[in-house]
């Protein structure tokens, strides 16, 4: 065998090891508040999720490959089913799957700001261009990288069981996850604006409903100017790669996007009084303006 296949026999068996060992993080035991649960699980998974975001940086520096992006395609739709009742279950809670929807988010996430981060912005393309795969027990149909984004009714729940009055748990703990993990907070909020983008228009593309709650932009507007790579694309040669995340062919692409933000055809999330520009965000003023 050559080294090529080698590697990707490897990959293929780390990625089905993973996914088989996350049956372990499954929680059954109903004694005691759910919320506590889902946190405890979620912070047991870490050292998994930091090898796993080693793989994903490593694939993105080293392994820039068509048939590499396919494997980490059909990872992720191969952890889709965790998010759902499993087959054998009868009796269940919406919330029971918690934990695993936080889990496989923030990979996605990662495996995203991994690619943008070494500026593979082909395979970001592939993974949000194509569908996955979803076999649950009822069905199975093709589904959009929207869907990897579930909403969480314990994290609603623990704010209210502990009078927290925070915005977003969720958003705290993504961002607070960030740190130690090769990442910066504000490049996993720049992974989460890509796939808020990429969702917004698909939106208007397909004339289907808009899904990607951008989680970590709740913290966004404290952050002045936009993404760097939105900034980088200020050149024309860049946004000639940084295009191919949204399979459009020219700045002018995005205008309809924008002027859906501004007629409200489209979300742009708030909390409370917190939210942020997507225009300022994307730097669309000076995109492309430049050789």
């Amino acid at each position: 065998r050559n080294n090529k296949d080698y590697c990707r026999g490897a990959l293929n068996e780390y990625f089905d090891v993973f996914t088989a060992n996350l049956e372990r993080f499954r929680l059954t035991e109903k004694e005691g508040e759910f919320d506590d649960k889902v946190i405890e699980s979620i912070e047991q998974f870490v050292p998994y999720r930091n090898e796993a975001i080693w793989v994903f940086f490593s694939l993105a520096q080293y392994r820039d490959a068509p048939d590499t992006v396919e494997q980490l395609h059909r990872f992720f739709e191969g952890l889709l089913p965790y998010m759902y009742k499993p087959e054998h279950v009868s009796s269940y809670r919406e919330w029971d799957f918690d934990n695993f929807r936080f889990i496989i988010h923030e990979l996605f996430l990662y495996a995203v700001a991994g690619h943008l981060k070494y500026e593979r912005f082909d395979a970001v393309g592939y993974l949000l261009r194509h569908q996955y795969y979803l076999e649950k027990s009822e069905s199975a149909k093709m589904v959009p990288f929207s869907i990897i984004r579930q909403s969480m009714k314990s994290f609603e729940y623990r704010n209210k069981r502990l009078n927290l009055r925070r915005l977003s748990l969720r958003a705290d703990l993504l961002v607070q996850r960030a740190k130690g993990s090769g990442l910066t907070d504000r490049q996993l909020m720049e992974s989460d604006f890509v796939l808020y983008l990429r969702d917004c228009l698909d939106t208007i593309r397909y004339d289907v409903y808009q899904r990607w709650w951008p989680e970590t932009l709740l913290y966004a507007e404290r952050r002045e100017g936009a993404f760097e790579i939105f900034a980088r694309g200020q050149s024309q040669e860049y946004f000639n790669k940084l295009k191919r995340i949204f399979d459009i062919e020219k700045k002018s692409d995005l205008e309809p996007l924008l002027k859906a933000f501004q007629e409200g055809k489209l979300r742009v999330p708030t909390w409370e009084f917190e939210s942020f520009s997507p225009s300022a965000l994307l730097g669309f003023e000076l995109l492309a303006t430049r050789p």
